[in-house]
């Protein structure tokens, strides 16, 4: 966990507790609950599944993982990486190898999902927030990356526009 990059881009109306080793949030604690951690194991066998991919998504697990790497190899060598809405990790995990860690933050809703990422990659930085109302300084990642974040709002606008 990089606390100082972490630090360097939160905006300073935010602030951060730390509810698990390497997981930070943003949220009032009363509001830090989200629908997906309930749900965070079944996500995993579900979407972690090659076939449901290929039948409902028509990608191949594996071409998200591709991507994933091929985006964070491309990345500026300066600044550091978010990725909004990273879930369990159940396809990034890979990608984002231990020489990338110190300058990738983390980000999603649930903290039972991060929790599972948590699992898959150490020494990470999590935060848990809202994806409409980001805590970071404008203009201060090398590389924002978003993997199936898009389709569970209404209208992806206002993720796009944060």
């Amino acid at each position: 966990m990089n606390t100082a990059l972490f630090n360097s881009v939160l905006r300073p109306e935010f602030k951060a507790d730390q509810v698990d080793p390497n997981i930070w949030s943003v949220l009032p604690a009363a509001e830090r609950e989200a629908p997906y951690d309930r749900m965070a194991r079944a996500y995993d066998w579900l979407i972690g599944n090659s076939v449901y991919n290929k039948l409902v998504w028509g990608n191949w697990s594996k071409l998200y993982r591709d991507a994933a790497t091929d985006a964070v190899r491309s990345a500026p060598e300066e600044g550091p990486i978010l990725d909004c809405g990273c879930g369990s990790l159940i396809f990034t995990s890979a990608a984002y190898a231990p020489s990338h860690l110190e300058r990738m933050i983390l980000f999603d809703r649930s903290l039972g999902m991060m929790r599972r990422g948590s699992n898959r990659v150490r020494n990470a930085t999590f935060v848990q927030g809202d994806a409409l109302a980001l805590p970071f300084v404008d203009a201060s990642f090398g590389l924002t990356l978003s993997w199936g974040l898009a389709h569970i709002f209404g209208s992806a606008s206002g993720l796009f526009a944060e």
